[in-house]
């Protein structure tokens, strides 16, 4: 039998900014994923615990989150950590492992949190990202390592657990979004020095071949389709687009200068008309914002922002950070916050090589530290 815990501490802090507002829904949270299943927010924490809270309240008057799964408990690896969240039918599908195990999905019976989780499949080589769903296929997308390839791949939800999987796309997908038969993911792409996300559109039902739709700055870290427009976030911060369009024009909403590294997005509305976007950001360890999408939301962007360029990512060997501000400290830190490596650069510098070759394969956390302020970016050491 699973133990269930309470947990009542929450906070809620608001800033008012020109016509929108964005508000630090939980601080010290997780940044991996977060997912929206009718009035329940799915999150992880900074111990890699899923955890949820009730939000069918636009008040948001401090929810209470409960304890979903512990990658602490027995048959699970302490070491291990749960990277991506999706909901469906009543079932909760998450990925758990670490760059040393083999990653894995695992199915929770939402309706019976008692319930063990149920393994759906076993992965090989790779690191999972994002989890999606079309009917009864749930699809993933894939990061290759220790010699596996990446891909975006999908399973049959209906079929006897453990099965197995068959991919998709041989293609370096980093995120995707599925509405019905409409699916657009993203894809990372090299040009030169800088490694950018271009976002494709798929109509599932149909099977033709994709369509590029929009190529973004750096790595994409999430995509949401949500009444017609495609919501995503990059290095500039969140941003949307027409898709519809034949050569659509990105918004930026908010921007990555006010919170450091925004990545995960998901969306709900309310029967009084309001609609809001959860956001996870970088900032202070990991928080979870919420945008309100109530009024007409203007660039965020500040007259003087932080332009940090990390290139090659993922890399080998080094990375290079190119800055327009002067460079005063680089720090890496793995999944779980442990700091790793740490440069203070006394000289004004404004670009500078750093050597990751002795770092294990994995995501990493690379705060820059400039005279302006501080950002904090994601790594892929290959």
């Amino acid at each position: 039998m699973r133990k269930q815990y309470l947990f009542i501490t929450v906070f809620f802090v608001c800033f008012n900014l020109t016509y929108s507002q964005v508000e630090i829904f939980y601080p010290s949270v997780n940044q991996l994923d977060i997912v929206i299943d009718n009035d329940y927010l799915y999150f992880l924490d900074s111990n890699y615990k899923i955890k949820r809270a009730d939000i069918s309240s636009p008040l948001f008057v401090a929810p209470p989150s409960t304890l979903i799964f512990d990658a602490d408990e027995p048959g699970f690896d302490g070491g291990e950590s749960v990277t991506s969240l999706g909901v469906t039918d009543d079932n909760l599908y998450f990925s758990v492992g670490w760059f040393l195990t083999n990653s894995r999905v695992y199915k929770i019976d939402l309706t019976d949190l008692d319930l063990d989780p149920v393994l759906a499949y076993t992965d090989y080589g790779h690191w999972i990202l994002d989890i999606d769903f079309s009917g009864a296929w749930l699809y993933l997308t894939r990061l290759g390592y220790f010699g596996g390839y990446p891909d975006l791949s999908r399973l049959n939800t209906l079929a006897t657990f453990p099965t197995t999987l068959s991919v998709f796309e041989e293609r370096e997908t980093t995120a995707l979004t599925i509405s019905g038969g409409t699916m657009y993911f993203s894809e990372s792409i090299y040009t030169g020095p800088i490694t950018d996300g271009e976002i494709f559109f798929k109509n599932l039902f149909l099977g033709t071949p994709e369509v590029s739709k929009f190529t973004g700055v750096g790595v994409i870290n999430d995509l949401l389709l949500f009444e017609g427009l495609l919501y995503f976030t990059d290095d500039e911060g969140l941003k949307r687009i027409n898709p519809i369009e034949a050569v659509p024009t990105s918004e930026l909403l908010v921007s990555d200068s006010d919170y450091e590294s925004l990545g995960k997005i998901q969306v709900k509305s309310y029967d009084t008309g309001e609609k809001y976007l959860f956001i996870t950001s970088y900032n202070d360890g990991g928080r979870i914002l919420r945008v309100d999408l109530n009024h007409p939301l203007l660039s965020l962007k500040k007259e003087t922002t932080m332009s940090n360029k990390v290139f090659p990512n993922p890399t080998l060997k080094n990375v290079t950070i190119n800055s327009n501000h002067n460079i005063e400290k680089i720090s890496v830190y793995d999944m779980l916050g442990k700091l790793i490596v740490e440069m203070s650069l006394s000289n004004q510098v404004t670009k500078y090589n750093l050597d990751v070759s002795n770092l294990n394969s994995g995501i990493y956390n690379l705060q820059i530290k400039t005279s302006l302020g501080i950002e904090t970016k994601k790594m892929v050491k290959l």
